[in-house]
This record gives C-alpha cells, structure tokens and sequence, in this order.
C-alpha cells in the first residue's frame, strides 16, 4: 500500500529499454509460488510477517474486501494489458479465485463464477484483452510517459501513426489529471476505449483531461 506507481512505471520503463516495446517478455498475474493475488489486495493474505504456504492449511483463505480486492487484480490486469510484453493471466485469476501459496493456489478449475464480483471481474478480463487485441498501439507501441506520480501513470503507445493513452490510478480516491499529447501525435479527437466505471476522458487543443477511477484505470485512442 506504501508502494508508488513510480516503481510501477520505472520497472516497466527499464523492461523497455533492455527488450524494446514488442518483446515478448511475460507480464503475469500470477504463478503457482505465489500465493492469489486478489487476496493480497483484498487484504485477507498479509504480504509479509506470515508463512504464506502454511497458510492454506490453517484456514480458508478469501478475498477480504471484496470490492478493494477485485479492483485491485482488474487494475493489475488493466496494466499487463496496456504495457509492453505479453499479458499471462494465471488460471483462476480471469474471474478472482482467492488463496494462499502452494497448493492453496492449484484448486481444480470451476467453470461457473460464483458471486456478481466474479462475474464483472470475468467481463472485465474478456474487455481488457479485447481492447489490447484490437489496438496495433497497445500490441506493438512505443511506450512514452506523459505523467506519473506516487499515485497515478499516464503514458503513451504510438505505432505507424496510431495512438493509445491508458491512465492508471493504484489509490482509493479518484483523480483527474491533464497531459499534453506530444507534438508528433496527431490528436485532433480521442475515444475512451474502455474505462472502469466513472472512467472519463476529453481531449482539446493538445491537452487531455483525465478522470481516472479510484483503483481504476482509463484507456484512450484515436
């Protein structure tokens, strides 16, 4: 919680630089030594002072705070799906199974979500690679930072042309930030792409104007 997006940012950045914008480097949601992420953000699996294995076996590992735990793993999928490399999602983690590390992290696959929360959070997932597979930028663009602090990124993927901003917000309050496109990016209109819910974006003369979602994100294109 103590972390900043400009960590967020600079490791994408420094990724950048060693494998160029079209590697095809795995950015992951998870693995099996790891305990779920949605529990992490949830809150119900502590990140440190715990043996996160042990875990499993003492109790019934949940998400915690629904609401912070599903958008926190739909912000998480938000970013694989926007930067560089290649989004890998672990199973389970397209809708929110909870858990512990290994085995608590290797359930048998359910075919059916059990609650609303996995529901969006499946739509969610199937509207992010949507968006990724339907933009030559998010697939194989340059990537170029517009503004970032402890709180929020917005940066820029340019191919051939075409462009795509995707503002990222990692807090629990909203914000609304504006970013100069730059000089060689034809911006005369913008669309929102997708957006989480309160998502909102206008473009004039050069400059625009985001409003970026408490743990949300918003994704913009020509």
């Amino acid at each position: 919680a103590n972390r900043s997006m400009r960590d967020i940012a600079y490791v994408v950045e420094e990724s950048e630089a060693a494998y160029g914008s079209h590697h095809t480097m795995g950015n992951i949601t998870g693995n099996h030594d790891k305990p779920r992420f949605i529990s992490i953000a949830g809150g119900d699996m502590p990140l440190w002072g715990i043996d996160d294995k042990a875990e499993g076996w003492k109790r019934e590992v949940v998400v915690g705070d629904m609401e912070k735990g599903h958008a926190g793993l739909q912000l998480m999928k938000a970013i694989i799906a926007t930067v560089p490399g290649v989004p890998c999602i672990y199973q389970g983690d397209e809708y929110g199974v909870p858990g512990a590390n290994d085995p608590d992290n290797r359930d048998m696959m359910t075919f059916q979500c059990e609650n609303d929360y996995q529901v969006e959070q499946l739509a969610a997932t199937k509207a992010l690679l949507h968006a990724r597979r339907s933009s030559m930028p998010l697939m194989y663009g340059d990537l170029r930072t517009l503004y970032v602090d402890d709180a929020v990124w917005v940066f820029l993927r340019h191919y051939m042309g075409e462009w795509a901003v995707v503002a990222l917000n990692i807090r629990p309050e909203a914000r609304s930030v504006e970013v100069a496109m730059p000089d060689f990016v034809e911006a005369v209109s913008a669309n929102v792409a997708l957006a989480a819910e309160g998502g909102e974006a206008a473009l004039a003369d050069g400059k625009l104007a985001l409003n970026i979602p408490a743990y949300g994100y918003v994704i913009v294109n020509k």
